[in-house]
């Protein structure tokens, strides 16, 4: 009886694995492409739907559901397993994919040489953060004293609704499933907690629609780019700063909704109090935000660059302390200075952000492109009928004009080349002739 398991998990590992070289290797010539890179956006969805069925694979051997990757100890969905499992199969297959082409279409130098996006290398460390996270905070809850009441009513009404084998249990105030066949698509949007099991949960909506939303979206944008992105790939699509704000404001809210007690016996907490911590939380997140896209803007040269990284790491940490701060307010021992030292802390390096220069950095600097580069565009643009174009390895207005001009006759739009300059320059030396 586990033959065919065996063979079907092995099925999908080289589908996985080696079905997008065959692809690939099937379609080496780029004169068959015809405008369209057919063989690698098919490589691309065969890795994706083949990675996603080897979770389904798993969830089923475990748990004994389609989706069993996603149910948690208390055999509910979780949220942050969600999350987890979609960044991971979308970012593996991507850059696999990305990477194999190189492989198979150009030499062995220049296989690895693609630019990873550092943002959705951080959106993944919120990912990971939130996944190691949630445990933790809910830890807080399972170690107080629950409601009896809450429970016997919202148990019974749970049961009820949603057809389960058993009535639920709980951990101190956190509610427990008795069985994963209980797990319903629901539990991503409910309470967590024996009192609210039976509400929708705000910041657990905001995050799902907002990770559905982003998930997509650059799952959308990495098809595009497979398809119609030159033959070697050297950059991967790039996520928004924005989005990575708007992903890094709902993983503090998915947290902090984490610690936020709601059984009565928590009516200890002020209200205002829990509204100074959660708002503290939200400044440090945006302020994060602006510090990661202002490093991003400076190169290791940069005079700028260390105090912008150790003030990142500052920022992260003090959001750390503010989100946690709502699960102390009600200890008899919590001072309330607590959250003034870590407002105070978020105005300083808001004030030290607001002082700074705002001048080239040397990144750009150092993304110019050398006047031999250039020279050789204007060379090649001259030669081609640009007769306006002076050879003088300056990139000046004549040359971006015939630029622009023989790239529509080719055909390529500008956001197909390497963003930055020296790059750009580079890949135009090759493909102006």
């Amino acid at each position: 009886m586990k033959a065919p398991s065996y063979v079907i998990r092995t099925f999908f590992v080289l589908l996985a694995a080696a079905a997008p070289a065959a692809i690939l290797l099937c379609y080496r010539d780029s004169s068959a492409m015809a405008g369209f890179d057919w063989p690698r956006l098919v490589a691309w969805i065969t890795c994706l739907v083949a990675m996603l069925v080897l979770f389904i694979l798993a969830g089923l051997k475990i748990r004994g559901r389609v989706l069993g990757v996603l149910v948690d100890e208390r055999n509910r969905y979780s949220l942050s397993r969600l999350q987890i499992s979609l960044w991971t199969v979308l970012v593996l297959a991507t850059v696999y994919v990305a990477y194999l082409a190189n492989i198979v279409r150009g030499p062995a130098d220049d296989a690895l040489d693609i630019d990873l996006d550092y943002n959705l290398i951080a959106l993944m460390g919120f990912s990971l953060a939130s996944f190691v996270a949630a445990p933790m905070a809910l830890s807080r809850k399972a170690e107080k004293p629950g409601g009896e009441q809450d429970l016997a009513t919202n148990g019974q009404q749970l049961l009820d609704a949603q057809n389960l084998s058993t009535l639920p249990s709980a951990t101190g105030q956190v509610l427990v499933k008795n069985n994963p066949k209980d797990a319903r698509l629901a539990d991503l949007i409910r309470g967590e907690d024996v009192a609210n099991a039976m509400v929708v949960d705000l910041p657990r909506l905001q995050m799902l629609l907002i990770t559905a939303v982003i998930v997509f979206v650059y799952g959308v944008t990495v098809g595009h780019s497979f398809g119609t992105s030159t033959w070697l790939l050297d950059h991967l699509p790039k996520l928004n700063q924005t989005l990575l704000l708007l992903a890094l404001i709902s993983h503090s809210g998915y947290v902090v909704g984490k610690l936020i007690p709601t059984s009565a016996t928590s009516t200890s907490v002020l209200p205002q109090q829990t509204a100074r911590a959660l708002t503290a939380s939200q400044r440090a997140a945006s302020l994060a935000g602006d510090l990661q896209a202002r490093l991003n803007a400076c190169a290791p040269g940069d005079p700028l660059y260390d105090w912008l990284r150790r003030s990142l790491a500052l920022t992260q940490v003090t959001s750390a302390e503010a989100s946690a701060l709502i699960g102390q307010l009600d200890a008899p021992d919590f001072n309330l200075d607590a959250i003034s030292r870590v407002e105070g802390r978020i105005d300083a390096l808001q004030a030290s952000l607001s002082s700074l220069p705002t001048g080239p950095a040397a990144r750009q600097m150092l993304d110019a492109p050398s006047e031999e580069t250039v020279r050789k565009v204007q060379q090649r643009l001259y030669n081609v009928g640009h007769n306006e174009v002076t050879v003088n390895g300056i990139a000046d207005a004549p040359t971006e004009q015939a630029i622009r001009a023989e790239l529509v006759k080719q055909g390529i739009a500008r956001t197909d080349l390497h963003p930055r300059p020296y790059r750009y320059f580079e890949e135009l030396a090759h493909l102006i002739k």
